[in-house]
């Protein structure tokens, strides 16, 4: 998320991804880096949860004000965890 310094209030970066020859990926709309390895990085994004898997990655670039990752290396797999439906307090509720 984004502070919008003139109005306060907070906007949702959006999340896109870009994968160029398998080998290089930029990222838009991360919160977090949650893992990082050699093998797999972990990413929150405003989307939810992502994770590259591959070998020799490395991230290249990581501006978390901006929410934007560059990652390098051998891409073999991009993959979301599940959304949650309904919410924080829908978890609660059942």
């Amino acid at each position: 998320m984004i502070n919008d310094a003139k109005s306060g209030a907070q906007t949702i970066n959006p999340h896109n991804v870009e994968v160029y020859d398998r080998s290089r990926m930029v990222i838009s709309g991360v919160n977090d880096v949650s893992e990082f390895s050699d093998d797999i990085i972990k990413l929150k994004t405003t989307l939810g949860e992502m994770q590259v898997k591959g070998s020799k990655l490395s991230i290249s670039k990581l501006d978390t004000a901006a929410g934007e990752v560059e990652l390098n290396g051998a891409i073999d797999l991009i993959q979301y965890s599940a959304r949650k439906k309904g919410g924080f307090l829908a978890g609660l509720l059942k």
